[in-house]
């Protein structure tokens, strides 16, 4: 495991601890309308050169931190928004430059938990979701600095479990059309607080 991956994880678990022992006392799960999730996941990103008329493609994996807000007008279904941020060093050319990816977007869920199960009090939420938006991939390589929007149109699903009836731990896969064309699968994990 490398240190970016380490610490990224250690920040994880110092904040579950955290919310843990705000909500010890709370040992079932109840309807609220707002929720805030916090997730990470790596993707592929590539850095491309021209040299002597052929391109030479890197393939690197680099942390994507992604922020999602979202309202529950019913048990059933919610509307969210998702901003994510990755950042990375342009390996190609050695500039010590970085590369920085920005993807906003909306990303409504369909809880299917409670359609299969309408009268069972469950420590679990399983929801198909799809994300709808646009990534920006700043680069420092060219003056001024490039911004190269790109659609993300992704479908998928998650699985979340509730220790406590306001915290959750998720883990999420979504396929579809990202910013990297050669990506189509992400796999994120993270937690969740319901307001």
């Amino acid at each position: 495991m490398n240190k970016p991956t380490f610490f990224s994880v250690l920040l994880l678990l110092s904040g579950m601890l955290f919310l843990s022992s705000i909500a010890r006392s709370q040992n079932e799960i109840s309807f609220y309308k707002w929720t805030i999730k916090t997730a990470y996941s790596q993707i592929y990103t590539f850095n491309g050169a021209t040299t002597s008329g052929n391109t030479i493609i890197r393939w690197q994996k680099a942390g994507q931190f992604q922020l999602n807000g979202y309202y529950h007008p019913s048990r059933f279904y919610s509307t969210g928004l998702y901003a994510s941020y990755s950042s990375f060093p342009a390996s190609n050319p050695p500039s010590g430059s970085n590369i920085s990816i920005f993807t906003v977007g909306v990303n409504p869920e369909f809880f299917i938990t409670p359609v299969i199960f309408p009268k069972l009090k469950t420590r679990f939420d399983i929801y198909a979701g799809l994300k709808l938006g646009a990534r920006y991939v700043k680069t420092q390589e060219f003056s001024p600095s490039l911004f190269e929007p790109k659609a993300e149109l992704c479908g998928g699903g998650g699985l979340a479990w509730y220790p406590w009836k306001r915290i959750n731990i998720f883990c999420e896969y979504y396929y579809g059309e990202q910013a990297n064309p050669n990506q189509k699968h992400t796999l994120s994990f993270g937690l969740g607080v319901k307001i």
